[in-house]
This record gives structure tokens, sequence and C-alpha cells, in this order.
């Protein structure tokens, strides 16, 4: 009975190890990864900024949408000057608001205000500047990578697809105990 009890916890810690090591390990890249397309939507984002601030006429800001539109991908629109919007409720665990704002502090150095919680598919940045807001939409996916979910239930099949292979090489030794006397020996 030992033996078998043994054979199962074996088998049942092998697979916890196996999640956690390989959450752990996926965490860490999908943080890595939503950094890093967080700090190239704040290049992209800080370029027009520049752009805007460097342009001498009205007549340049359609072309500056235009470019925000077809070279980022990002809708930009030009506000009146005013006060940024009160700051929305931050999801608990959203790792895109944090890296996302940390990446605008970093690289643009002025107010804003994301929006990461009213459109689901969208992110909506606005940054004050002394005449003008400039609002920036672009795609979630753009800034932030969101298929964990897909990679768990992966892990999960393959991990009972390798518990149950194991436990049907191990069933043999899992059969009743023989003892000696059984045997006649």
């Amino acid at each position: 009975m030992n033996r078998k009890i043994a054979i199962i916890a074996v088998l049942l810690t092998g697979f916890l190890v196996l999640i956690v090591l390989s959450y752990v390990l996926m965490q860490r890249h999908w943080d890595l990864v939503a950094r890093r397309l967080s700090e190239s939507m704040a290049r992209e984002i800080a370029a027009i900024v520049d752009l805007y601030e460097a342009s001498s006429t009205k007549d340049d800001i359609p072309r500056l949408v235009d470019i925000g539109l077809t070279r980022f991908g990002l809708s930009i629109r030009v506000l009146p000057a005013g006060n940024l919007p009160p700051p929305q409720p931050k999801p608990f665990f959203d790792v895109l608001d944090g890296a996302l704002a940390d990446e605008i502090r970093t690289n643009i150095k002025r107010p804003f205000w994301i929006d990461t919680v009213g459109q689901a598919r969208e992110v909506e940045i606005r940054i004050k500047l002394d005449q003008a807001i400039l609002s920036f939409v672009a795609p979630r996916r753009q800034a932030y990578v969101s298929n964990a979910h897909l990679f768990l239930i992966w892990m999960v099949g393959a991990s009972a697809i390798v518990l149950a292979v194991g436990y049907l090489v191990l069933r043999p030794a899992l059969g009743p105990e023989r003892s000696a006397d059984a045997h006649g020996e």
C-alpha cells in the first residue's frame, strides 16, 4: 500500500511542480512582452507628440493624423486645451496599465491619462500639451498580448496526458500487492 501512495504522490508532485514552474516562467515572459509592446507604443506616441509640437501650421495636423494611422496604427484626435479626465479605476491583475504608464512617463514626460477599461479592444491615451490635448486610440493587441489562457489550457492538457501515461505505465506496479506467502515461498 505504501508503494502505491508513493508512486501517486511522485506523479502528483511532478504535476504540481510543472504547473508552478511553467506559470512563473510564462508570467515573466508575458510581463516582458507587455513592457516591450508598451515601450514601443510610448515611443510612437512620443514621436507624434514631437512632430505635433514641431509643426508650424495647422495644415501639418491632417498629415500628422494620417502618419499616425498609416505608420503606427494610432487613431489621433486633437482636442482643445483643458484638463485631463479623472483617472479610471485600474483592473487588479492588469499588467498593461502599469507598464504603459511607466513607459509614457519615461518617454513623454508630460501629464497623461490612460483608459484601458472603457473599450475592451482599445486603449485610449491622452497627452496634455500647452496648446491642446492629443488623444490616441490604439488596438489593445498593439500594447498587450492577452493569450495567457491558451498557454494555461495547453499546459494543463499536456500535463494531464503525461499524468495519464505515467499512470498507465506504472499501473502494473500499482496492482494488488503480492506477498511472499501467497506464492509459496
